[in-house]
């Protein structure tokens, strides 16, 4: 925030995009708190919410969207929200503030992400004042070299570790940068050498491991894998709903708060045409009953009632155009509330008849069985607790 209030740019590189995901909201909340973005207006967007000043970012080519200069709209482009429409539009401008586009809800929703830290294939291309970047023990060697050259001026990486010992950040990037080298840091060899010499000596096997073993395992990394980032993807996107249905609640909650006065606007002029209408019968009944001496004045009583009827209803008339503005928003409102209603119950029984909590547990089950066997097989010990031989067929597992 302190590079941005300088007019500087800063590249953040995450390893994961879980950590994307979690940089770029931090940075949202942040700048919504100290005011640089705006907080009346709020549009959904494929990670979340997003408010006008935002920084996001495209993520499919648009061949049909093309900006005021004439591009068309490209992946990982870099854009600040100008303005969000009642339907959920984003107007966005690029970072240059040469060229705007107007992006509609539906691309919006599925390919506009907040654009404030992305993966190493997100700036690779990129130059800018400084960089930041997050290391963890998934960040590869040419990972890191990407995203540590970004910056102009200064470049930082911030090592996640699971103590404060500074020892344990050198190992995690001593293990980055060797994972991708082919000449080992000799105080990594050394290292490894060291290890090597306590270990006890290797104990017979018991049995023979086939050679069809490894691929077994491959395919059960695979299907842990898969049902591991599809109950991701379910929950991401689930929280994503549940973000648009609690932005259309708001929406509904500002929307019923600006029709108020309207609505008890209406509603008296509604009730004094009743009561004009009520006295314009009981005039017409005592005209109709009236003898000759009292016919006049009945006539004069039902001009004065057709007059007040007439009267009532230009009000109701008035008070109807005057409402008409508010009450279409609302109808806006409540209809995005229901789209968004409709969207989260539908996703939440999907989830349940997927079951992909059980086809996690059920991979990592097979992932477990076959490690234990192999460790037996190969004379090293196995804790009992991890034996689960939950039956791979019956739970959806890939077997051979």
């Amino acid at each position: 925030m302190q590079r941005h209030a300088a007019d500087e740019t800063v590249a953040i590189t995450a390893a994961t995009n879980e950590h994307v995901d979690a940089i770029n909201q931090t940075i949202r909340q942040r700048r919504a708190r100290s005011g640089d973005t705006g907080t009346t207006v709020v549009g959904a967007i494929a990670d979340g919410v997003v408010a006008v000043r935002d920084v996001v970012a495209t993520r499919r080519n648009q061949r049909q969207l093309h900006t005021t200069s004439g591009d068309i709209v490209r992946n990982r482009e870099l854009w600040t929200v100008t303005a969000i429409s009642d339907a959920g539009d984003l107007t966005v401008t690029d970072l240059a503030g040469t060229s705007t586009v107007t992006l509609p809800a539906d691309y919006v929703l599925e390919h506009v992400r907040l654009g404030y830290a992305a993966t190493e294939y997100g700036t690779q291309s990129s130059t800018e004042t400084a960089s930041i970047t997050l290391a963890t023990p998934a960040t590869t060697g040419r990972g890191l070299y990407v995203a540590m050259t970004r910056g102009r001026d200064d470049n930082h990486v911030y090592v996640v570790t699971d103590t404060h010992d500074l020892a344990e950040a050198r190992d995690i990037l001593e293990g980055i940068v060797a994972c991708d080298r082919a000449d080992i840091p000799a105080v990594v060899q050394r290292r490894q050498l060291a290890q090597q010499d306590r270990q006890p000596p290797r104990l017979q096997p018991r049995c023979q491991v086939p050679d069809w073993f490894h691929d077994l395992r491959a395919d059960a990394v695979v299907d842990y894998r898969e049902a591991r980032d599809a109950l991701d993807v379910s929950r991401s996107t689930r929280a994503r709903l549940a973000e648009t249905f609690e932005v259309a609640s708001r929406r509904i909650v500002d929307a019923n708060a600006i029709c108020a006065p309207f609505d008890t606007e209406l509603d008296a002029a509604h009730d004094t045409v009743r009561q004009a209408e009520a006295a314009h019968r009981g005039a017409q009944h005592r005209l109709d009953q009236s003898g000759i001496r009292g016919r006049r004045q009945a006539r004069t009583d039902l001009a004065t009632a057709d007059d007040a009827v007439a009267g009532t209803r230009d009000l109701l008339v008035v008070a109807r155009e005057k409402s008409r503005e508010p009450h279409a928003k609302r109808n806006v409102a409540r209809q995005q509330m229901e789209t968004a209603r409709c969207a989260l119950n539908n996703h939440d029984i999907l989830t349940k008849w997927t079951y992909l909590p059980e086809h996690l547990s059920a991979a990592e089950a097979h992932i477990d069985a076959l490690d234990t066997w192999h460790n037996w097989a190969a004379s090293r010990p196995a804790t009992s607790h991890r034996r689960r031989y939950d039956s791979p067929r019956r739970r959806g597992t890939r077997t051979r």
